[in-house]
């Protein structure tokens, strides 16, 4: 009875739908006040609306009924990082990839070791983690690229060395299905479509310089699309509603190489 209640709360917790997710998720503690992943997910939602200790509570109690699960040492991880408790996150995160050295937990490592001033170690977790199999999905492939060559920079790392970390992250990963030409529409005097791909439309400093160009443009001559490659909640951040108002918003953040490329030339 207790894994229905679970099956139930994590339909409504994927689907941000949190007030379900919480009588689900209690329904089920009722049946079994000690079942280690209903505490988890509980815990994880808990982060999620920005409860950390709460989330570092319910996690460090579903650890006491499921030592061995790997995901839930993760997201302890990265509950005790929010809380700026890197020593500890460090080795939430060590006995995570333990149990399974995926490249979620790796990049996870790779930023704990950079809250910490540890350079040098964040790029060999990063390495790491671009040398194991990733989920179709955008999100950590991206972040791990781009914190592997950002970490560089706190390490004094050379111009050549950043080229070397990119190339090595663009052999892996650039896109290599069919590349097909383009038949946009070539009317004259149209408004142009223009698209941007990225995870920062949120607030982030990258924003806030790129920013004041695509969330000014004249809609009569460009029409911006917003292809967001990382999960985000714009209810939460205006930086994000934004971008939202102001343009075409598409979440690829879920979608793989092929999806996304669909999407994107359906909008020509």
């Amino acid at each position: 009875m207790a894994e229905e209640w679970l099956a139930i709360g994590l339909d409504h917790h994927v689907a941000n739908r949190f007030a379900e997710a919480e009588q689900a998720y209690m329904k089920g503690l009722r049946v079994d006040p000690n079942n280690g992943p209903i505490i988890a997910n509980h815990g994880v939602m808990a982060a999620q609306q920005g409860q950390i200790l709460v989330a570092i509570q319910r996690l460090e109690r579903a650890l006491l009924f499921d030592e061995k699960n790997a995901t839930t040492w993760y997201n302890y991880a990265l509950a005790l990082l929010e809380a700026e408790r890197a020593d500890e996150a460090l080795k939430a995160i060590n006995a995570s990839i333990s149990l399974i050295e995926s490249a979620d937990a790796l990049c996870a490592k790779g930023m704990i070791l950079t809250a910490s001033a540890r350079a040098a170690e964040a790029c060999e977790a990063y390495e790491a983690a671009i040398a194991k199999p990733f989920e179709p999905a955008y999100s950590t492939r991206e972040m791990v690229g781009f914190n592997s060559v950002f970490v560089r920079t706190l390490k004094n790392s050379t111009p050549e060395e950043n080229y070397h970390a990119r190339k090595k992250w663009h052999e892996r990963f650039a896109f290599k299905g069919e590349k097909k030409p383009h038949d946009n529409d070539k009317t004259p005097d149209r408004p142009l479509r223009v698209g941007y791909v990225g995870g920062d439309f949120k607030m982030h400093s990258a924003s806030f310089i790129w920013g004041t160009v695509v969330l000014h443009h004249d809609r009569k001559v460009i029409e911006p699309y917003f292809y967001m490659s990382m999960a985000c909640e714009p209810e939460k951040d205006a930086s994000t509603k934004r971008f939202m108002d102001v343009g075409n918003w598409r979440d690829i953040s879920a979608k793989n190489d092929e999806e996304a490329e669909a999407m994107i030339r359906a909008d020509k």
